[in-house]
């Protein structure tokens, strides 16, 4: 194993056992990630995106419950795993550059967020359950996530 590869795995193992209270003047994405998988914004996202899919997309309402648990589970997986190592390496890249830029640490894990759960979700509709989906669809999902992204932020910083 190389040097390099060497120091991210003891920097990944380190950082890994750190305190999340600590994270944010380190690594705001994972104390972003931690605010997402809270009962709460995890609910608000149900509730949201269960009216969407039932109402906008015209789905059944037993059916809608289905779809829904299964598009926030799929993009509630992959994001606990992919938001905070993309942020991380964000942070890594702005810091290297010489840069701080606050709003921009807190901003790349926030659009990664909203883009990641509408992708998967808009896959897990079209792909998992067969319906005809567009970019409209897509814009839709990603306006429903920013709702439980926004209010996750928010108790970050409260």
């Amino acid at each position: 194993m190389d040097a390099w590869l060497k120091r991210w795995v003891l920097f990944g193992v380190l950082i890994s056992f750190s305190g999340v209270c600590a994270a944010e003047a380190v690594w705001p994405a994972l104390l972003l990630a931690s605010r997402l998988t809270t009962g709460w914004a995890i609910t608000i996202g149900l509730v949201v995106e269960f009216l969407a899919v039932w109402k906008v997309f015209g789905i059944p309402w037993r059916r809608a419950v289905t779809v829904d648990a299964a598009m926030n589970a799929a993009s509630t997986i992959l994001g606990a795993l992919v938001i905070p190592f993309v942020g991380l390496s964000a942070h890594m890249f702005i810091v290297a550059a010489g840069a701080t830029l606050e709003p921009l640490l807190w901003g790349i894990p926030i659009l990664l967020a909203v883009s990641l759960y509408a992708a998967v979700e808009w896959v897990v509709l079209v792909k998992g359950f067969h319906y005809r989906a567009g970019r409209r669809t897509f814009l839709f999902l990603a306006a429903a996530n920013s709702i439980s992204v926004a209010l996750a932020l928010l108790s970050v910083h409260s």
